[in-house]
């Protein structure tokens, strides 16, 4: 039977009978978890187990007195201010390295390694699109907050949709100029109400008992 389970690097006995991973998982949901919070990762034995639960080889799989069960457990809050820092730190790094490859664009046609610099870029844009739209799904849409930033996303979403096109074209003066004027401009602002957001959020978590006890319990 299971002895102990590592949660957050904290090491808690179990003081029932676990015999499957399934049995722990359960455990865990019904006596570990605070309000909203999730489980977001499973480790055994050093091992990241994926894939569902309910699955038969997981369900299934037994566990000793040496088994090394881990498991993550994050809450909405958590999850936002962690996607709201990599939305804002990604938005920073992405606007200082336009701004350098909207004046080599200027000059000069683009090299093959240039080229790739711009399918970099392209690829990042998109990430953010992606985190932005992963903090959607944490906060709702119609969160208050996330005005300022879905109003920045769509903003980047359609000088992103012009960028592509002229690169497509060849058009290497107004990509440098929709990459500078626009989305460099778009993502900068993008960084301040990221770090404005986490504040707001902070401030909302204190004010908030169940949501600041939840917050303290990290």
């Amino acid at each position: 039977m299971l002895k102990k389970i590592t949660v957050r690097n904290r090491e808690i006995p179990v003081p029932v009978p676990i015999l499957t991973l399934k049995e722990a998982i359960h455990w865990i949901e019904s006596t570990l978890l605070k309000k909203e919070a999730a489980i977001t990762g499973v480790f055994l034995d050093g091992k990241e187990v994926t894939g569902t639960i309910d699955d038969t080889e997981l369900r299934d799989r037994e566990l000793c007195a040496d088994s090394d069960l881990s498991v993550c457990i994050d809450n909405p809050m958590d999850l936002s201010l962690q996607t709201i820092e990599m939305v804002g730190d990604l938005s920073f790094v992405l606007a200082d390295r336009l701004k350098t490859l909207a004046v080599e664009l200027w000059s000069q046609d683009p090299s093959g390694e240039r080229k790739h610099s711009i399918k970099e870029a392209f690829a990042d844009i998109e990430l953010m699109f992606e985190l932005v739209d992963h903090l959607n799904g944490i906060l709702e849409y119609s969160h208050p907050l996330l005005a300022p930033i879905n109003a920045l996303y769509h903003l980047i979403k359609s000088a992103y949709v012009r960028a592509k096109q002229e690169c497509t074209d060849k058009a290497w003066r107004s990509l440098a100029k929709t990459l500078v004027t626009r989305i460099e401009v778009y993502l900068r602002n993008l960084s301040q109400e990221c770090e404005g957001l986490q504040l707001e959020l902070l401030t909302e978590t204190k004010q908030d008992p169940l949501l600041k006890a939840e917050f303290n319990g990290r």
